[in-house]
């Protein structure tokens, strides 16, 4: 987005105050979400073992970094000041190339589950453990590659609390370089995952039509991981195609602003109804752990007790033989 008229068109008096709370409110929950699914993923040894959970857990990192920052533009919007300049710029400098390096991400997600469904063998080679932290540190360099560029006096994008969304300065001289290239890496990554997930469609429409077998607990876990995997690149897509393609004005700037930081809480909400299992063990961690903090030792007579109850038992299931 390019910067705009600076008069502001409110649409209510307490239009800010409205965006600002709507803003606050959304990061903070959306940020107690990601945790938690960070954390059930990590104590879940299993899924947490699966590669693509590995890369839902960065791109999780990801949305709390960007959480963080959206959550200080809605401070922003409320006070109607960005404070220093100096923030505004370093905002920008993480929020956007945070979404770049998760754009990216989707994407190696996207091409992991088309690698372990299609090629098996290769997918123990090219998404080995050392592999994965190479697959993520490649896109973390590009995504740090831009914060660089950003940092610079020569390109900034920055939040502009009148009209509460993001634009470029265009009048600084790689500004406009910046804003393309974004939009190649982008645009371009919607029709480089749509192409995966066809392969992958084809593929498993192949395997059905020749395999006479049921599905499996392990194919079943595969739909799922398949689904949410489809789900984040769809939602993705869909706002990288409208971030660069739409007809700017108050409503469109605010909705996308708004698309952008849902996108940050849609990994937990796509996980939550679709892995009951690991929400059980999460509930169930936290309560086991609750109730060993309430643990009360045994007393002295009780331990009596309990041992006397324990060797009845036994001699009661002792047969005599004469």
């Amino acid at each position: 987005m390019d910067l705009p008229n600076p008069n502001p068109h409110l649409l209510f008096a307490e239009e800010r105050d409205v965006i600002g709370s709507v803003i606050i409110t959304s990061t903070v929950i959306f940020v107690l979400l990601n945790i938690f699914i960070i954390k059930s993923l990590y104590d879940d040894r299993s899924l947490f073992s699966c590669n693509a959970y590995k890369f839902m857990i960065i791109l999780c990192i990801y949305d709390l970094v960007q959480l963080v920052v959206h959550f200080v533009t809605g401070l922003f919007t409320i006070f109607r000041s960005v404070g220093h300049p100096a923030l505004a710029k370093l905002l920008g400098a993480i929020a956007t190339p945070c979404y770049i390096g998760y754009v990216i991400t989707t994407i190696l997600l996207a091409f992991n589950r088309f690698v372990h469904l299609a090629l098996p063998n290769v997918d123990r080679r090219v998404f080995s453990a050392s592999a994965i932290k190479y697959w993520s540190l490649a896109a973390l360099s590009i995504g740090v590659s831009f914060s660089i560029i950003l940092i610079t006096p020569y390109a900034t994008i920055q939040y502009d609390t009148d009209r509460f969304a993001w634009f470029y300065d265009t009048s600084l001289s790689a500004s406009a370089v910046v804003k393309q290239v974004e939009m190649v890496v982008e645009v371009g990554g919607i029709f480089v995952s749509a192409a995966i997930y066809v392969l992958i469609i084809g593929f498993l429409f192949v395997w059905f039509s020749k395999s006479s077998h049921s599905m499996s607990e392990s194919l079943s876990v595969e739909g799922r991981i398949l689904l949410q995997s489809f789900i984040l690149t769809a939602y993705c897509t869909v706002l990288n195609w409208l971030w660069h393609n739409h007809n700017t004005t108050d409503l469109s700037n605010v909705s996308l602003n708004l698309m952008w930081i849902f996108n940050s809480g849609l990994n937990p909400i796509i996980y939550l109804p679709l892995n009951t299992r690991t929400n059980r063990v999460g509930v169930s961690t936290m309560m086991n752990a609750e109730t060993q903090k309430k643990a009360v030792p045994m007393t002295a007579e009780e331990r009596k007790k309990e041992f006397n109850e324990t060797v009845a038992k036994i001699t009661n299931k002792v047969v005599y033989v004469t």
